[in-house]
């Protein structure tokens, strides 16, 4: 079991990770604007990657990765759109985190107390960034967002722009809520390539306080 004690991470800002997924996507030859990913069929022509779909007692163990080994293991149970983002989230792991005193990141439905929550942070967002680039993703969102009226306007567009990333429809959520800061810089003017991007605690320290959609469409289900 991996210890949190005495770890040294490497810390770096959302900025830094955007600019780390991008350097690493040109490296492996995707284009900058592809969306629909196939991620695990990418990392399987890798040659230098063991990428496994097994089948693993624990049905809430998502994936597993290997760093200093090379090795990404999937869980069987978890379907195709999942073991996408899953592939990549741990592709994170064996690729920014080699030099952790990780030797294995077991990655599971919930964070659990022997996992770095910074380096889950790093993977998970690194994982949406590369599956679901911003500058696609915002002026996409932004430009059809007026026409969802109910929350299940709001869910069937999600469901959409899931299909269309390969992605489950829970990281397009988590999309929405962890861009929110930079749709509303979008919204009010701001071209995608000079938007300033924020962690969300980077924005709770500088008194940024941003409403995301899924709250909007959450409460106003909540209330009808």
């Amino acid at each position: 079991m991996n210890s949190l004690e005495n770890h040294h991470i490497n810390y770096c800002t959302k900025d830094d990770l955007y600019k780390y997924v991008a350097k690493t996507k040109e490296l492996m030859g995707i284009k900058s604007d592809a969306v629909g990913l196939d991620f695990y069929r990418t990392c399987s022509h890798l040659k230098k990657l063991d990428v496994r779909i097994v089948d693993f007692k624990d049905r809430s163990l998502r994936g597993l990765s290997v760093p200093k080994e090379n090795i990404i293991l999937l869980n069987s149970s978890r379907n195709k759109a999942e073991r996408n983002f899953d592939c990549a989230h741990e592709f994170m792991h064996v690729t920014k985190h080699k030099n952790e005193n990780f030797q294995t990141f077991n990655c599971f439905d919930n964070l659990r107390r022997q996992q770095s929550p910074f380096l889950e942070w790093q993977a998970n967002e690194g994982a949406a960034e590369m599956l679901v680039p911003y500058k696609m993703f915002i002026p996409m969102f932004c430009e059809s967002i007026s026409n969802c009226e109910t929350y299940a306007d709001y869910y069937s567009f999600l469901e959409f722009l899931s299909c269309i990333f390969n992605v489950p429809i829970a990281v397009i959520e988590l999309r929405v809520d962890n861009l929110k800061y930079e749709i509303h810089q979008y919204e009010n003017g701001c071209d995608i390539n000079h938007i300033r991007l924020l962690s969300n605690k980077k924005q709770a320290q500088r008194g940024i306080h941003i409403t995301s959609y899924n709250t909007l469409f959450d409460f106003q289900n909540w209330i009808i």
